[in-house]
């Protein structure tokens, strides 16, 4: 999340307590879509100052940690008689924020949404013009004991990746040089040119990773995401993450994919450095370094 202050004078920080377990079971790919949201949140609400997510033990027993998970930013922060309703949908504290920072606060409904389907609770605690803080809480079995997962060796040949990635993207100069990119990373890549091919793709196997742009022909990138999580809660019961790749960069834009099922966002033209963060943010897996490039 660096990348999204690398403009403002901002610092973003984690805090981790070295006594959790390496492994917990739950699920990946809602934990970083409710982390990112938050503090894409805390970013885009912070001129300068810090964005810190602290993460505590709340409670443990011989199966299970209840943990906190907490985004302090010293950012715009919320009218106390305006906190109650920040994590409705489509709500913002101060419609002058929407205009100035951009979104429309869908991002804290989702956020509410995730957290109470796993089980947890989500709060805020705020101060006007002081900042504030965001948290969740979640349950998480303590995984039995397994050897760590062997890695792949790094080849010339494969770049080191056995990431399946699927490419959603009717320019065919796009295609080409965002499928390199991800080859370079390692990627297998599947490229389609149009959203009713990619979920036709989706259905046909599981990817580890979707790049979907948003307008293309005959389905855009939203209805075509809309449509593969229909099919997987109806059929496959997993989840595959979808990342926007878009020139789609105005205010709201973010919320609309995010609204759409989507988990991420990225803007065109996107670098090696994003997209190999993107890559390893959402696969957990490794990148070969930029210097092979």
């Amino acid at each position: 999340m660096t990348a999204t202050a690398r403009d403002k004078p901002v610092t973003v920080s984690c805090t981790v307590p070295r006594q959790l377990p390496k492994r917990m079971e739950g699920d990946p790919v809602r934990l970083r879509q409710l982390l990112v949201n938050l503090l894409h949140n805390a970013v885009k609400f912070t001129e300068r100052g810090s964005v810190d997510l602290d993460v505590t033990t709340l409670d443990n027993t011989p199966d299970a940690m209840r943990l906190l998970f907490a985004v302090r930013d010293t950012g715009i922060g919320i009218a106390e008689d305006q906190l109650d309703s920040v994590f409705d949908t489509f709500t913002q504290a101060d419609a002058s924020s929407t205009r100035r920072h951009g979104g429309s606060g869908l991002g804290l409904a989702i956020v509410k949404e995730l957290t109470e389907l796993m089980g947890g609770q989500v709060g805020v605690e705020s101060r006007l013009g002081e900042g504030s803080i965001f948290w969740f809480d979640l349950t998480l079995k303590k995984a039995a004991d397994a050897p760590a997962p062997i890695e792949p060796a790094m080849t010339d040949d494969d770049g080191g990746l056995s990431t399946h990635v699927l490419l959603a993207e009717d320019d065919l100069v796009n295609q080409m040089v965002v499928e390199e990119m991800l080859k370079r990373l390692g990627c297998v890549v599947d490229v389609v040119s149009d959203g009713d091919a990619a979920r036709a793709a989706t259905a046909r196997r599981r990817y580890d990773l979707v790049f979907m742009d948003c307008h293309m022909p005959v389905m855009d990138g939203y209805e075509a995401t809309r449509r593969i999580r229909e099919e997987e809660e109806q059929t496959r019961g997993t989840r595959t993450p979808i990342i926007a790749l878009t020139a789609d960069a105005l205010a709201g834009d973010r919320e609309r994919c995010i609204e759409s099922g989507m988990d991420d966002y990225m803007t065109k033209p996107v670098s090696g450095a994003v997209l190999a963060a993107a890559v390893e943010r959402w696969t957990g897996r490794r990148t070969p370094p930029l210097s092979r490039w």
